[in-house]
């Protein structure tokens, strides 16, 4: 006789639905700085995670300004990830942009001169990517260092 108890201990959870932005474009660069291999996972529950790669390299800059970057021993990075939403227009309007619902913020972060990090940020809870979950297409990345 089956147990009607049997679901909830046998792992049957629902999945939850989740969208992920890759970048095509391959790192955002500032000067000695750079952003590369960005994804951005966000999930029906209002929760994200972001995956992406930092670099402080003086080495990535054109040899005429190198001894400038060579100064910083360390550089503040800041990231912001941006979600597009899908507008409801009639039919008979043009689309004139993408509302951006919410910004999901990376807390400030530091990157040693000549280094590369990996950077995993796990699971955040935002209520507002929870409610906008179904509108949202794209996702922009707005990157800046000090």
């Amino acid at each position: 006789m089956p147990n009607p108890n049997a679901a909830a201990h046998s792992g049957d959870a629902i999945p939850l639905r989740g969208k992920v932005f890759q970048f095509e474009t391959t790192a955002l660069q500032l000067d000695h700085c750079a952003v590369s291999n960005i994804a951005l996972t966000l999930r029906e529950d209002g929760s994200w995670f972001a995956n992406f790669v930092v670099t402080q390299n003086p080495g990535l800059v054109p040899n005429e300004v190198r001894p400038i970057a060579e100064r910083f021993v360390r550089n503040r990075f800041y990231l912001k990830f941006q979600p597009l939403a899908l507008a409801p227009n009639p039919p008979d309007v043009p689309r004139l942009g993408e509302p951006q619902p919410f910004v999901l913020e990376v807390a400030p972060f530091w990157v040693e001169k000549g280094k590369t990090r990996s950077i995993q940020l796990g699971a955040q809870q935002f209520p507002a990517a929870r409610e906008y979950f179904e509108s949202i297409r794209r996702v922009q990345v707005e990157f800046r260092y000090e």
